[in-house]
């Protein structure tokens, strides 16, 4: 007899919105990749290297109106692929502010401002991990939230014989692109520029007695999967 199914966490009409808005913008910064690409590969077809030591710097910027071609048309295409590179970024920006301005009437903004208390995390990536998790209580212990983020080892099973290889990344297709090891030099510009205050020193803090009072934060706080996790949080960061 199968065992009745356990009651499930349903994002309500807000959430959806407010995840839709956050995939927009990832879909954002990935067209903008392709649109670099599309620019690198192009000088690079015809022998324009940048002499500098890394691409997509202030310098680099400079230097790419400085490129010239003796054929009109090559000198067409090469400021089309300019503007689609800023025409992209300028489409990441303008839905970054959407996000930062939609925040404050979010139900689960209070989470997001609790998750930037740690480590390597901004407001990029506490959004869209709160965003695609939704509601932390639904899950029993780390395992479980790890394996629909999509951080767990994958493994190729067959009679006795276990292998397991690099990140699965099965999970969410969005909240794994925004796990990396902190780097100050990945940083997302953006978190700096739209991110609301968040408290960098412990006694700034809310107490825990005053976050877990308040509904939208006071459920994640009591989930199994971060009490037990907390501890061990400075092993894997979250980096936007």
């Amino acid at each position: 007899m199968q065992e009745p199914c356990s009651s499930g966490w349903v994002p309500d009409a807000a959430h959806e919105a407010m995840r839709d808005l956050v995939r927009a913008r990832a879909t954002a910064v990935r067209v903008a990749g392709k649109a670099r690409q599309h620019l690198q590969g192009f000088l690079l077809r015809h022998g324009r290297i940048y002499p500098g030591k890394k691409g997509w710097t202030k310098a680099y910027r400079r230097w790419l109106p400085t490129v010239q071609f003796s054929n009109p048309a090559q000198q067409v295409v090469l400021q089309d692929y300019i503007d689609a590179v800023t025409d992209c970024e300028a489409r990441i920006e303008r839905l970054t502010g959407q996000i930062a301005g939609l925040m404050s009437g979010w139900s689960l903004a209070p989470v997001v401002e609790a998750i930037q208390a740690m480590r390597g995390v901004a407001f990029i990536v506490a959004v869209t991990v709160v965003a695609e998790v939704g509601d932390f209580g639904r899950f029993d212990n780390p395992r479980q939230l790890m394996a629909y983020l999509g951080l767990i080892p994958a493994e190729h099973s067959s009679g006795a014989s276990v292998r397991r290889d690099g990140i699965s990344k099965a999970g969410s297709g969005f909240a794994p692109r925004r796990h990396r090891p902190a780097d100050p030099a990945d940083r997302d510009p953006a978190d700096a520029r739209h991110a609301p205050p968040a408290p960098q020193r412990r006694s700034e803090l809310p107490g825990r007695e005053a976050l877990e009072r308040d509904p939208c934060v006071g459920d994640g706080l009591r989930c199994p999967s971060l009490q037990e996790g907390a501890g061990r949080r400075g092993d894997a960061v979250l980096h936007g």
